[in-house]
């Protein structure tokens, strides 16, 4: 027997512009992208398991050369409200640093949850 056609409610999605690169040579783009918005930096959010088990971090450091502000690894599972506030610290903390010295850009900034 044949099930009934369901209804769907027409909607509207609205977002900022944004970039999907996938493939080998994704992280090649990444330094372009940060210069498209016209950001001086970039301080890279990720959990232990990206910063720990795999070469992904040191990968990105790598291509974002001198727009690397810092990273805080500590994202912990579903972005817990904790996480986003010891990020957003670490964020500033890195911002701070990099104002009032131009030789550490290349610190890492990871506060203690």
């Amino acid at each position: 027997m044949a099930q009934p056609a369901t209804q769907t409610s027409p909607f509207r999605a609205v977002s900022y512009p944004w970039r999907l690169y996938s493939g080998v040579d994704a992280l090649a783009n990444l330094a372009d992208e940060v210069r498209r918005h016209n950001a001086q930096r970039a301080f890279v959010i990720c959990g232990q398991t990206v910063s720990q088990r795999t070469n992904l971090l040191q990968r990105i450091i790598d291509q974002l050369g001198g727009l690397y502000a810092g990273a805080f690894d500590r994202m912990g599972k579903d972005c817990t409200y904790t996480s986003v506030v010891s990020a957003t610290a670490a964020a500033r903390a890195a911002f701070k640093a990099l104002a009032s010295s131009p030789f550490c850009w290349r610190r890492r900034v990871v506060p203690t949850i």
